[in-house]
């Protein structure tokens, strides 16, 4: 059923079908809103219409951060990247956000950030929206982020240890943060797992560890070197001195710190130690390379490693050409 009305001298037509929420638009004259009314028409008797969408980029996003970041494993970032979208183009409607549209924006922010930082904010936004028109049945056509390209975000960190940079780190870091520098080197293991270990998820007797709440939300179990032992031993006696006798309703972590102190802690290990361009994380890089050069094969450093795909460890995986030299001959 369709139906024109004039109000103020503009001609409001709408179309109602059964199975379809209301359309309606407003024309300023009514020749113009009969052509629409016959497109719409067509459109719904060939199953290929879609309403306008009225939402903005900054409502779809609130709704993103509310239902589906809290769900993630790296939601405080992902909230980062989500809040500073909104607040640099939430006023936008997403009928709107086009390619072009999101081409000017990235060249503009890669005026002052890297492209590798462009492109997770463009994977943010672009999961909002594959979410609202998967699970939230908003009438978008397409995802328009899918049609934008960053160039080189893909540039992947080769950073590996220098001959004293190690000895530097332990030597100037705080005794914890010694103890979880070691394990990084020794397991491979990333900051937020380390940092989640309780002590029954160590097995002395058979000399692993297993690790119950990862990234890939698969768990796994990994083997320790006695130097792993050595510093997990370490840090129970201290988290023990640490209680002085107090009995935990709950199992605690075995290394009690909260990011904000281990962030200032970090912060302070590369200003005393003048050591440049390295993150933590590059430590896990540091440790697979160490296990490939040590003669591990491929699977057996994925099963410690925890990585799924070929693809992704290599990323991982920086071998020094010097370390191949004695076996050339």
């Amino acid at each position: 059923m369709s139906s024109i009305r004039k109000r103020n001298g503009r001609y409001q037509a709408q179309v109602r079908r059964r199975g379809y929420s209301p359309t309606s638009r407003t024309f300023t004259n009514l020749a113009t809103a009969n052509k629409w009314i016959k497109s719409v028409e067509v459109d719904l008797e060939r199953g290929e219409f879609l309403p306008r969408v009225t939402m903005t980029v900054n409502e779809l996003l609130l709704r993103y951060e509310a239902e589906e970041v809290p769900k993630q494993k790296g939601a405080r970032h992902e909230f980062w990247r989500s809040s500073f979208l909104r607040k640099q183009i939430g006023h936008i409607h997403l009928r709107d956000l086009t390619p072009a549209f999101l081409a000017t924006h990235r060249d503009r922010r890669l005026k002052t950030v890297k492209a590798s930082t462009v492109s997770r904010e463009f994977t943010t936004l672009s999961t909002a929206i594959n979410t609202a028109i998967v699970e939230w049945a908003i009438p978008l056509p397409n995802n328009p982020v899918s049609k934008v390209r960053v160039r080189n975000a893909d540039i992947r960190r080769d950073r590996r240890l220098g001959a004293r940079e190690e000895g530097l780190m332990l030597k100037h870091a705080q005794p914890m943060l010694q103890r979880v520098i070691v394990l990084a080197l020794e397991t491979a293991m990333r900051r937020g797992e380390i940092l989640k270990i309780k002590r029954s998820d160590i097995n002395f007797s058979t000399q692993t560890l297993y690790i119950g709440d990862t990234k890939t939300a698969t768990p796994r179990t990994i083997p320790l070197s006695e130097k792993a032992v050595k510093t997990l031993r370490e840090q129970m006696r201290a988290l023990d001195d640490e209680l002085d006798g107090v009995i935990p309703i709950q199992e605690p972590l075995l290394f009690q710190i909260h990011l904000s102190e281990w962030q200032r802690q970090m912060e302070r290990l590369w200003r005393d130690t003048g050591i440049k361009n390295l993150k933590f994380h590059d430590l896990r890089h540091e440790a697979i390379s160490r296990l490939f050069e040590s003669g591990f094969n491929v699977m057996e450093v994925a099963t410690i490693s925890g990585h799924k795909c070929l693809q992704h460890l290599k990323r991982y995986t920086h071998i020094k050409p010097e370390s191949l030299v004695a076996r050339l001959g």
